[in-house]
Order: structure tokens, then sequence, then C-alpha cells
């Protein structure tokens, strides 16, 4: 991993961020597995980056002449931190080179964005019962009535 001299603001908006990301969805299936896809991963964590000044970029670069796919996530302050990953080969039952790499690039970008900012994937039923759960927690605490968890003795 690399990083700016300072990591102080990022990590602030980071631990912000990650306590407003959600779970993704597993929607999407292939390779006989369901999975969140790259859309849902960016999608959870669009608004918590927004919210709290962070930006990610991933590009394709290499290592040693073996692809490799760079994350980077700065914040509004210049603060930025990095990771460099090689990146597998996918192997596609049908199509050329390129798109076995467009495949490999996806992947790695899916794969480097959950570890970065921490998601968890489940299923349609589990995230909704996650979510509801989430927010009846939120509501309970921003309630003025006390509550057995309130209550200090």
């Amino acid at each position: 991993m690399k990083h700016s001299v300072e990591m102080n603001e990022i990590f602030t908006a980071m631990n912000k961020a990650q306590s407003e990301i959600g779970v993704a969805v597993k929607g999407s299936s292939g390779h006989q597995i369901v999975y969140a896809d790259l859309a849902e991963i960016i999608r959870v964590i669009e608004t918590p980056c927004k919210n709290n000044g962070l930006s990610h970029m991933q590009m394709p670069s290499d290592i040693n002449g073996q692809p490799s796919l760079i994350t980077l996530i700065g914040h509004t302050s210049g603060q930025w931190l990095s990771s460099e990953t090689i990146m597998a080969h996918a192997k596609l039952s049908r199509g050329n080179d390129a798109q076995c790499r467009g495949a490999s690039i996806a992947y790695q970008r899916r794969y480097s964005l959950k570890s970065v900012f921490g998601i968890a994937e489940m299923d349609e039923e589990s995230a909704m019962a996650h979510e509801t759960s989430k927010a009846t927690k939120a509501i309970e605490e921003a309630s003025p009535v006390a509550t057995d968890a309130k209550v200090v003795q």
C-alpha cells in the first residue's frame, strides 16, 4: 500500500463512510455462484463517499509485465492511499483475449473496492433484513424515549 504523508483526514472520512455503507446485494450469477456485481459495489459506496469527501479511481497497470490493477482512494484534503494488485487471468468459456482481460479487470475492481471499503455481500432477503435492523436501531438511538439499552443504573 502507498499513501500520502498525512492520513488523519482520510482515515476520519473512511471511518464515517464505512459506518454509512450498507451491504451489497448478490444479484448476479456466473460460474455457478451468485455475487454482487461491480455496479452494485459502486452503488453501495457512492453516496457515503460523496458525503465524506472521498473518491476512488481504478486503473489497469502492470507489475513486471504482469497485468495489475491500481485502486486509489482520494480525499478532498489531498490525502490519498493506493494499492496495486496483480490480476489473475479470467478464463471464459468463449471470447477473445480482450474480453478475458476486461473480465479480469472487472473482477479485480470489484474485489479491490470490497476490500478497501469493508463491504459484505448478502442475498437479497438477508440484505433487506439487515437494512431494516440497522434502520430500527438508528431510530431507537435517536428517540428521546428511554429504552432498557439507554437506562444506566
